[in-house]
């Protein structure tokens, strides 16, 4: 053998070791995950009002909140969840959905969504939910309706990182959409 094949062949030899190496940890990972069935994630999002009023202008505002949810898995395909969302700044909307004038403004103090969830993962790495719930302030309380998208990514020791996109459909009140980035504990 010349020098270029043993250079070529040793190169061929480290890459073989490390894909079969790699495909061994993915295997392990995967049965790490499949023998969970529960998560409990937090969640750093922001919450965006397209009918924010600042200075007396309507605007698009964004609001930072953090999000704690529990998820049971039923089987890899369905889940059940309880999420909860705290937005962590006092604001101002329009109510898009009132026809009194009276009523067309509404004050927001540090509200806190607790929504009942279920969540289908038609792929892996892809879940879509769907949830009812609430959403409270002193001001006033809310019933709500959530439509969203996870995927999430699987960590070594039963960890796991997703990212989310979701829209809440507040009855009688305003909408928000939110846009998150979390981590969660499987056990």
């Amino acid at each position: 053998m010349d020098k270029n094949s043993k250079k070529l062949f040793f190169c061929l030899l480290i890459s073989f070791l490390c894909i079969s190496g790699i495909e061994a940890q993915e295997k392990v990972s995967e049965n790490e995950h499949h023998n969970t069935r529960h998560a409990v994630a937090i969640v750093l999002s922001h919450s965006n009002v397209s009918k924010g009023i600042q200075n007396g202008k309507t605007k698009w505002q964004s609001f930072p909140s953090w999000g704690i949810n529990y998820n049971y898995s039923i089987n890899q395909k369905w889940l059940i969840g309880w999420h909860n969302d705290i937005i962590v700044e006092d604001f101002v909307v329009h109510n898009s959905n009132s026809s009194d004038e009276d009523q067309d403004v509404l004050e927001r103090s540090y509200p806190i969504a607790t929504l009942a969830v279920v969540t289908f993962k038609p792929l892996k790495y892809l879940g879509i939910l769907l949830g009812a719930g609430g959403e409270f302030a002193h001001q006033g309380n809310f019933a709500m309706v959530r439509l969203g998208l996870e995927a999430p990514y699987h960590l070594p020791k039963k960890l796991e990182a997703f990212v989310s996109l979701t829209y809440d459909y507040k009855i009688n009140a305003y909408n928000t959409w939110n846009i998150g980035f979390g981590f969660a504990k499987l056990f």
